[in-house]
Order: C-alpha cells, then sequence, then structure tokens
C-alpha cells in the first residue's frame, strides 16, 4: 500500500462531505415567518463507488495507486535499486450513508436562524489485497531475524521465498511494524457526527418576482479526522473551522416556475493536523519518523447552483440542479528541515459537476388554506457526479423530509 495512496484515499474521501455537505437549509431565498419552526431530516444513501477522477478528469479506478511494483521507490530501506518484491494486487470500494438534521427558526419575517447535525457512516471494503510475486526479483528472507547479520530480503533463487504468500505476508508485516507502523490493512468502518453548521439567513428583498437573500454561518471542527496510522480510512470532520457565505437569487416571474441561482464561498480557516509527510508525491510510504504536526490552510471552495422547479399541482412539484464546485490547493508548514511538504499539497485541488433531479411533495400550499392539518414537505432526489478532477466518481439517492410547526 502506498503513502501517495493514503494521501489521495484521503483527499478524495474528505471531499465526499466536503463538497455534498447540505447548507444550512436548502438553497433558495425563502426565509420562514416570524415564530415558526421546521425541523429536516435528509437520508443520502450513496451507490457503491469504485470510480474516481483523475487530475486530467478522466475516471480511473480508486485503486489506480495501490496496484503498483512495489520496488525500491516503495521500500528503500529493503531492497537494492531496480530490485522488486512484485506486483500488489487491491481490489474495494467505498460505502458512504450520511444523514442531516436541522432545525430553523423564523426569528422575524426576514431573518431565519438554522442549525444542522450531519451524521456519517463510512466503510472501505476490503475486497482482496495480495502480491502478485511472479515478476519478483527479490524475496523474503526465511532466516531474517535469527541474527543480526541476516537481511530482510534475499534474491530470488539465492535464499528468497519468492511466492505470492510469501510476498504478501512479509509486505503485511513490513507495513505492521517499524519503521512504518501502520494499523493492518483491513476492511474500515466507523460512523459519528460530522461537522457542526449554524447560521442565518436574511431576505433583504422580497416582491411578486424576486426574492433575495444572504445566508451566513460557520461550520465547526466536530468530526473526527484521519488517523494518520490507518492506509484506508476516511475522515468524518474536516478539522478546521469553515465560515460560509451564500447569496440565493429568487425569480418568480414565470407562472408555476421558481428559479434560482445561489453563489457559495466558505473560507476554511488554518489548522494545525498531525500527519505523515511524505518524500515525495511518488514515493507512496511515509514512516512514522515522518509524522509531524504541520499547520494546514485547506483550499477555500466556491460554488454556483443554477436550479429550476416546476410546480405541477398544489401537491407536487418536479426540480433540476446543475452545481459547479471548486476547491484550491491546500498549503502545507512544517518545522522539520528537507521536509518535502509539498507532497501534502499535490492533487489537493478540486473540481466538480453535478446534477440533481428531484420530486417533492407538499401539502403547505393546501394547509395555507387551512384544507389539511399537516404542513410537511417530502422529496426524493438523485445526485451524479458526471465529471470532476481530483474527486470520487459518487452518485446517492435522497429522501428528506420537513415538517413545519
Amino acid at each position: 500500500m502506498s503513502g501517495k495512496s493514503q494521501r489521495s484515499l484521503w483527499a478524495l474521501t474528505f471531499a465526499v462531505h466536503l463538497l455534498t455537505a447540505a447548507a444550512v437549509y436548502a438553497d433558495s431565498a425563502e426565509v420562514l415567518p416570524k415564530g415558526v419552526s421546521r425541523l429536516s431530516v435528509t437520508g443520502d444513501i450513496y451507490l457503491p463507488v469504485d470510480t474516481r477522477y483523475d487530475p486530467d478528469g478522466d475516471r480511473e479506478s480508486v485503486t489506480t495507486d495501490y496496484n503498483t511494483v512495489l520496488d525500491d521507490r516503495i521500500f528503500p530501506l529493503f531492497l537494492p535499486s531496480g530490485e522488486n518484491l512484485g506486483r500488489s494486487i487491491v481490489d474495494f470500494e467505498f460505502e458512504f450513508y450520511e444523514l442531516f438534521i436541522s432545525y430553523q427558526y423564523g426569528i422575524t419575517d426576514r431573518l431565519t436562524f438554522g442549525l444542522i447535525i450531519p451524521y456519517f457512516w463510512y466503510k472501505t471494503d476490503l475486497k482482496e489485497a495480495r502480491v502478485d510475486a511472479s515478476g519478483a526479483t527479490y524475496g523474503a528472507n526465511p532466516l531474517f531475524g535469527t541474527s543480526p547479520s541476516e537481511p530482510p530480503v534475499l534474491p530470488c533463487g539465492a535464499g528468497g521465498i519468492c511466492t505470492d504468500d510469501a510476498a504478501t505476508g512479509f509486505i503485511s508485516d513490513a507495513l505492521e511494524q517499524p519503521p512504518y507502523s501502520y494499523e493492518p490493512l483491513d476492511t474500515w468502518s466507523d460512523h459519528g457526527i460530522s461537522d457542526v453548521e449554524l447560521g442565518f439567513r436574511y431576505q433583504y428583498l422580497a416582491n411578486d418576482t424576486w426574492k433575495l437573500a444572504f445566508t451566513g454561518g460557520v461550520r465547526l471542527p466536530t468530526g473526527e479526522v484521519d488517523d494518520p496510522d490507518n492506509l484506508i480510512d476516511a475522515e468524518l470532520g474536516r478539522g478546521a473551522t469553515t465560515v460560509l457565505f451564500r447569496f440565493q437569487n429568487d425569480y418568480n416571474g414565470i407562472e408555476r416556475v421558481s428559479l434560482n441561482g445561489t453563489f457559495k464561498y466558505e473560507l476554511i480557516l488554518p489548522e494545525d493536523e498531525v500527519l505523515r509527510v511524505l518524500d515525495d508525491v511518488n514515493i507512496p510510504l511515509a514512516p512514522v519518523a515522518n509524522m509531524e504536526k504541520v499547520e494546514r490552510d485547506i483550499g477555500d471552495i466556491f460554488e454556483i447552483e443554477i436550479s429550476g422547479e416546476y410546480e405541477i399541482s398544489e401537491l407536487f412539484s418536479l426540480s433540476l440542479l446543475y452545481r459547479f464546485s471548486h476547491k484550491g490547493k491546500n498549503t502545507v508548514q512544517g518545522n522539520t528541515p528537507n521536509m518535502d511538504y509539498e507532497s501534502l499539497e499535490d492533487e489537493t485541488d478540486l473540481e466538480s459537476h453535478v446534477y440533481i433531479v428531484g420530486a417533492r411533495y407538499s401539502t403547505l400550499e393546501k394547509y395555507l388554506k387551512t384544507e389539511t392539518g399537516i404542513p410537511f414537505d417530502l422529496s426524493l432526489s438523485y445526485r451524479d457526479r458526471f465529471a470532476g478532477k481530483n474527486i470520487l466518481d459518487s452518485a446517492y439517492i435522497s429522501l428528506d423530509f420537513d415538517i413545519y410547526f
């Protein structure tokens, strides 16, 4: 397994919730009337994720960086120049389930307060992890450890055991022991609260044609961050405080049609994080000696959303949304001479293009006419990322329920 793979895996899975986390509430310029509350529960069920977009925007397997020749670039402490232990064969996929519980309250007819508590379930399902030693030139030394003079590996045909099983066992042991000391490579899963959001929305213009609003808020680093000793984990939180800015613009000048254009900016504040600093972005593993608390400034995020909703009747409507997201490159600073901190910056700029199609059932209009006693919305949608860079190729089905009181 590679340190580059670890960095790429962290960046990609981190981007799942970085670029899909819910806003303070659904993006429109609508606000709640004074004294009215809304409780929302949104669940996102991702389809299994096994592909990603590379820096050029091309699709590739999420295991691309994990399937490589295990040569002296990977294990410079064990192997002479030009030699190898075989090729790693790795297969896994990601599973994500996300739940957003949010509450909003109308402070005035133009000002609404909002809170979001996200809870995530993440899993890396490891289906295969072995070594193909058919092309190996070196293998495990069965006498290693019996005396100080015995090296860990020997040439094939000169004492080295160059079989698939021996190579797989040797690599597993090598990763779990010094100088690397990673946790055992196995299926990983975790769940917990992600980064909590709170903020407000102020509607500064409302007439028959236009509704314009500004949403401001903060996302707090309440979620668990990446474990530098685990090669295939995904962090539940960002580890940094984020200031949120949203500008919502609704146009209602067409009968039965609502159009929205929303502009978003997320200012991510610098934070300190314990990471393994790679010697080079192309050298996969980082020893424990390279672990350091660095100052990381995660690149800010800019998004544009364009959406439309068509009201079929008082109860039913259909919607379509396009979202473009761009995240800037991370910057990392440390205090150790000759450390290549740029290796933690490469391929951290992200780009995402998604569409969302949805259907909504709402009793609000009938409630306002006193034809029903329970005001609520029920929405079902499908989100697909159809293009991007340095990000997972993911899709999910979302179910949302809102009740007003």
